[in-house]
């Protein structure tokens, strides 16, 4: 399976507080499924992205900004 590339626009968009609204195009049902297999009685959602492409984000983060831009803390943010 090839690993499709982030663009520039989605890591310049990648927002900490909202990362679903980068992954969530690269996640595959079926290894969100897989996964979810592998943790039973997990509560928190399985988006199903494979470790590649987060290393991939990750490393494309530290190119763009030096790392990975903080999580600003403000109404509407809620941290788990």
């Amino acid at each position: 399976m090839a690993v499709s590339r982030f663009s520039e626009a989605e890591v310049r968009s990648f927002c900490p507080a909202r990362p679903d609204d980068t992954l969530l195009p690269h996640a595959e049902s079926g290894y969100a499924a897989f996964s979810a297999a592998l943790i039973p009685g997990c509560s928190r959602p399985i988006l199903g992205v494979r470790l590649p492409m987060l290393r991939q984000l990750a490393a494309a983060l530290i190119r763009c900004f030096g790392g990975i831009p903080p999580i600003q803390h403000g109404a509407g943010t809620r941290l788990v």
